[in-house]
């Protein structure tokens, strides 16, 4: 009886296929070499005045501070990074923590813009960015709504605390929308906005007195962060259309939402 072939093999041809064909049809290949190199180093030559002047007018210690939370919402703390300033010793508060992660949103978007159709290429990168492709076509299928109001649903993306939202996922969806590059611009920073800032006003509640008050009886804090947990996760999981990517399977060439 001949063997099936291995699903390994032929799911990393697939991703390379689609890898190939958005690295061919990323609008960034469209821009001119000067642009590319403006939105690669501009936005962190900026960051990097912004972390030099925290660290003159506060300490370096909070600037490295910045830094370290700029890198952990990047890698998957998203937003709630900001809640780091609610530790006492922190160099940083959380309104601080807030306008970080807000900066390194709009970094990150700038550098994708110019740079998506060469990240495509990189071995490791290409492959996640093709999987946020897909996972962002599931996304729009969950929420058909999203290809009517395109910049609003963009803004709501990039502001959910979910796992797989934020600027990077922000921009691929934007890809898959269609949007112009004025509307990406605009929707992201807004979007992050949006996001960062009710995480700071839980931070600072819960430095003030409602979280410490839960946390006073271990099983009501217990019960608190279950239920957030709880909550974040369904809503993520009907958000993001992970249930229906998993009831269908992964698409070998996610289209895009303006083709259909």
């Amino acid at each position: 009886m001949e063997a099936s072939p291995d699903p390994e093999p032929r799911e990393e041809r697939r991703l390379a296929q689609l890898v190939r064909r958005l690295s061919e049809d990323d609008p960034s290949r469209k821009l001119s070499r000067r642009t590319r190199l403006l939105l690669t180093f501009g936005p962190f030559a900026c960051a990097g005045i912004l972390v030099v002047g925290v660290g003159l007018l506060r300490s370096w210690a909070a600037a490295w501070f910045s830094v370290v939370i700029a890198v952990a919402s990047f890698v998957g703390g998203g937003k709630f990074a900001i809640l780091a300033g609610m530790v006492e010793t922190a160099p940083l508060g959380v309104w601080p923590l807030a306008h970080v992660v807000i900066v390194g949103d709009i970094v990150t978007m700038l550098v994708l813009m110019g740079n998506m159709h060469l990240l495509y290429r990189a071995p490791w990168v290409g492959r996640k960015l093709a999987q946020a492709h897909e996972a962002s076509f599931y996304v729009l299928r969950a929420n058909p709504w999203m290809r009517r109001l395109a910049w609003v649903g963009l803004a709501i993306f990039v502001a959910v605390p979910f796992q797989g939202t934020g600027a990077v996922g922000g921009t691929i969806l934007a890809r898959l929308l269609g949007m112009s590059q004025l509307s990406i611009l605009t929707a992201i920073p807004v979007g992050s906005v949006l996001g960062c800032y009710p995480v700071a006003l839980l931070g600072v509640y819960g430095q003030a007195e409602g979280l410490k008050k839960i946390a006073d009886n271990p099983f009501a804090a217990l019960a608190f962060f279950a239920v957030l947990v709880a909550v974040i996760v369904v809503l993520g999981r009907r958000f993001t259309g992970t249930g229906l990517r998993k009831r269908e399977g992964a698409t070998p060439a996610a289209p895009r939402a303006d083709s259909e």
